[in-house]
């Protein structure tokens, strides 16, 4: 009989021993950085400052280019939009971003683009990645295949990723659609805006995914 409960106690002790282990292991790799939103986030103080002040410089040009009749174009590096991120976001536009969300950070390169944001939930506190690619199927229609998503070293089902972006476009009055493409979700989005001030029709011709920036370029009708 005592042999009998020893090896009762032996095998719940060993389950409970092994539940804890995956639980642990789940945290760690929720817990997880990835080397790329650590480098992107340690940026120093006055380099981002400047990479601002150049993105907010460039976003005024692009804007006074799109009230005119004519070609417009700009670029947004890597760099740019980190520095904005890191500065004139949190200065100027503090409700940017949902609640529990901050520290957004992005990663360009020819394979694509990474977004990375940190999201506090309770006790939860993880860096979310989405590796996508950007496209322009035609004029005024961006094309957004989702890659992945990860939360810390954890992957995500991809309908997380759909429905936020899906709500975030209602929200805003995007009209868009999905699609698929090698078995990973595209979100269609129709660019058909105009310029808040003159009411002129804009439309985007040509995106660009460089080694390290977004070049756009179009008219102003």
């Amino acid at each position: 009989m005592q042999k009998v409960v020893r090896r009762l106690l032996w095998v719940v002790g060993t389950l409970v021993a092994c539940g804890l282990l995956i639980v642990l292991c789940l945290w760690l790799a929720l817990r997880h950085v990835p080397a790329g939103y650590r480098r992107l986030v340690t940026a120093e103080p006055t380099e981002a400052k400047q990479a601002s002040d150049e993105m907010v410089r460039r976003i005024l040009a692009l804007r006074n280019a799109l009230a005119r009749p004519g070609k417009w174009q700009s670029c947004f590096s890597q760099e740019h939009l980190n520095g904005w991120f890191a500065v004139d976001m949190l200065q100027n536009h503090p409700g940017a971003l949902p609640a529990g969300w901050s520290d957004p950070r992005v990663q360009i390169g020819p394979e694509g683009i990474v977004g990375y944001c940190r999201w506090k939930s309770g006790i939860v506190d993880c860096v979310v990645s989405i590796h996508c690619e950007i496209s322009l199927l035609e004029p005024n229609l961006l094309a957004l295949r989702i890659r992945r998503l990860r939360a810390g070293a954890l992957p995500v089902p991809l309908i997380k990723a759909i429905d936020r972006i899906s709500q975030l476009a209602s929200q805003r009055q995007i009209r868009l659609e999905w699609s698929q493409a090698d078995n990973a979700p595209v979100a269609l989005i129709r660019l058909d805006f105009r310029h808040p001030e003159t009411g002129r029709q804009v439309q985007v011709e040509s995106l660009q995914i460089q080694e390290d920036a977004i070049c756009l370029a179009g008219h102003t009708k």
